[in-house]
């Protein structure tokens, strides 16, 4: 895995975090 799939995925992830800290809260 190379730095920018990484990067990718760790965006990926903080975009789902946020949507679903919206949905919650």
């Amino acid at each position: 895995i190379s730095i920018t799939d990484n990067l990718f995925v760790l965006k990926a992830l903080l975009n789902v975090l946020s949507d679903a800290s919206c949905k919650w809260f």
